[in-house]
């Protein structure tokens, strides 16, 4: 795929670029953020040119339209889903050399009514297995998933994604951690 950065500034404790990506774009169609506090990407599916800090609010330009825009204040594009989401690096556990039976992964997130934040897991670069974990109790702040591994997955590597594409659910995660067993 063909990628080419704009000027990257720094704004939100977060460094960010928008960039051209993909067979056949001519114009900038995503931005990468580089959360500098958890050390960690973050991918919007945003065309994105120009981009501006001024009072501690990011503006750019909207390469196709020639318009001004302001960065967060809505959580749709346009009335069109933003597709953002948050993928670990692989986690070998204990070792890289011995296998782990996985249990059970534990999320906690921000309640954030009517949202459902899409987990997306591979295990050793296989098949990516996804479900939907909603994150509204209607009575707390925040609220903890707990969700079984199907029984034998097993492997030495796991990586994990965190998203919504859907518009008007944001969804913001704590902490998550995975349960496995090492095998002999």
């Amino acid at each position: 795929p063909k990628s080419a950065c704009t000027f990257c500034p720094y704004h939100d404790d977060a460094l960010w670029w928008s960039v051209t990506s993909g067979e056949g774009a001519t114009t900038n169609n995503k931005v990468l953020k580089l959360d500098m506090i958890n050390n960690g990407w973050l991918v919007y599916d945003i065309p994105m040119n120009g981009i501006y800090v001024r009072n501690q609010d990011l503006y750019f330009g909207s390469p196709s339209t020639g318009t001004i825009l302001l960065f967060g204040d809505s959580t749709s594009d346009n009335g069109s889903a933003i597709n953002a989401y948050w993928k670990s690096r692989d986690f070998f556990g204990s070792s890289p050399f011995l296998d782990k039976d996985y249990w059970r992964m534990s999320t906690s997130a921000l309640g954030v009514a009517g949202s459902t934040i899409a987990v997306t897991y591979e295990v050793n670069g296989s098949s990516a297995v996804v479900y939907g974990i909603p994150v509204y109790t209607g009575t707390d702040g925040f609220v903890k998933r707990n969700i079984p591994f199907p029984l034998g997955t097993t492997g030495s590597v796991i990586n994990v994604k965190f998203g919504n594409n859907a518009a008007d659910q944001p969804f913001e995660i704590f902490g998550s951690q995975i349960e496995y067993t090492d095998r002999a």
